[in-house]
């Protein structure tokens, strides 16, 4: 009776660990979908407790240095460049709050190299985090093809409904790359079930129209093919049929939201060869000159936020910008002028430490080892490549989904290739 009460605890204890992570997991993922607010600090301070609790314990899973580092990039560079060095001593009591909370958000993100502990030992399995993310694109597609449809795919409309929607639009296709891509490693007909999911949230977001969330889509699927293609072809070839039935269909019919933005870029990039920059690319072309005329001003630790926004302002005023932006639409071009060679090596560090962390895990003999690897890579390749004309670590909460998904992925790949996984 007593091993039985044993087990039964044994059992139920780390199930409630798992669901109090689960819960606000999923909550997180339902207020991004449908563009509202969240208090972020709750899930970080969850993982921070959970974490705490466990180490108080003696259960103590040693986080890898790529995660750590990963973690504290941002951090670093901008307590340092903006607590340290004083740049926010600058900005204006009107915006002061504004900028700090940016500043501030990137310390929400520090619990997160305890995540291979708190996963560990609340047996947070990683096939618990692809069915929170395929509840996720399930409702994901829902919410947004009601709106597509209410607002007849209008541009102008879904960009105000779901603003800023490139932003929004990147991390909700991450949802559904991760989903795509852990499709392969799930056997029999689910895992063509899977893919199909995965493939039709993505389809859901391209039709959005945002061109800057395009970009990195065929290297997620050439890496895939790359993979897998000899050992599994028919996963890759029902990939392959998807899209190009899909992009038929859009090139076939009236109207199509993507061959609408294809021709509106094509016109764009006239108007552009006649020295017209008046439209989104040649914005775009304007802000990217201008980074490099910042940095070169201040070049270690670059001219700041506020000081974008201000120079932005000026530019606005002159007639030479539209509008007094606040960012420059890259998140290169952003940290080039904004923090200098401080923010190139916080990119680094966000970008190229992870990926190594990933290729170097490829070709662990564990099945899914490898398949979450793959993932990571396509991931934050994908992240990167949408970053060339986005800055969308502007905004908290695509930020946060960024941090934690990468997290998420390099502490599973982690645990299971130290065989400390219960998946």
């Amino acid at each position: 009776m007593f091993a039985h009460a044993q087990r039964l605890r044994n059992h139920l204890i780390p199930s409630l660990y798992s669901l109090l992570l689960s819960v606000p997991i999923l909550i997180f993922l339902r207020y991004y979908i449908v563009n509202r607010h969240m208090a972020y600090w709750r899930l970080s301070a969850i993982i921070l407790l959970l974490g705490l609790f466990f180490i108080l314990t003696k259960r103590y899973i040693k986080p890898n240095w790529q995660l750590c580092i990963f973690c504290l990039s941002g951090f670093v560079v901008y307590i340092v460049n903006y607590h340290v060095f004083g740049k926010l001593n600058v900005i204006p009591e009107q915006d002061y709050d504004y900028y700090r909370r940016i500043v501030d958000k990137y310390i929400l993100y520090l619990p997160f190299m305890l995540l291979p502990t708190v996963f560990f030992y609340s047996k947070f399995k990683a096939k618990h985090f692809f069915n929170l993310l395929l509840l996720a694109a399930i409702y994901l597609m829902v919410f947004v093809n009601y709106h597509d449809i209410k607002l007849a795919f209008n541009r102008e409309l879904l960009a105000e409904h779901f603003d800023p929607i490139i932003s929004y639009d990147i991390g909700a296709m991450t949802v559904g790359i991760m989903l795509l891509c852990y499709a392969f490693f799930v056997p029999g007909k689910w895992g063509y079930c899977l893919l199909a999911i995965a493939c039709l949230s993505l389809f859901t977001i391209i039709l959005h129209g945002s061109r800057g969330t395009w970009i990195g889509l065929p290297l997620v699927l050439l890496i895939l093919c790359w993979q897998y293609f000899k050992h599994q072809k028919n996963k890759c070839v029902l990939m392959l049929g998807l899209f190009t039935v899909f992009l038929s269909i859009n090139m076939a019919i009236p109207n199509s939201p993507i061959m609408n933005r294809v021709n509106r870029l094509q016109a764009e990039y006239q108007k552009i060869s006649q020295y017209s920059y008046n439209n989104s690319s040649g914005v775009r072309l304007m802000l990217w000159q201008n980074s490099l005329h910042l940095f070169r001003s201040s070049p270690l630790t670059g001219v700041g936020m506020y000081g974008i926004q201000q120079q932005n302002c000026e530019l606005k005023e002159q007639n030479i910008l539209p509008v007094c932006f606040q960012h420059q639409h890259s998140i290169v071009f952003q940290e080039m002028a904004a923090n200098g060679v401080l923010g190139l090596l916080g990119l680094f560090f966000s970008f190229i430490i992870p990926i190594g962390f990933f290729i170097r895990h490829r070709h662990h003999k564990d099945d899914l080892t490898r398949n979450l690897s793959i993932g990571g890579i396509c991931l934050l390749i994908y992240f990167f490549c949408s970053g060339l004309t986005e800055y969308y670590l502007f905004f908290a909460d695509v930020t946060y989904w960024f941090y934690f998904s990468v997290a998420s992925l390099m502490s599973f790949v982690h645990l299971n290739s130290k065989r400390l996984s219960y998946s």
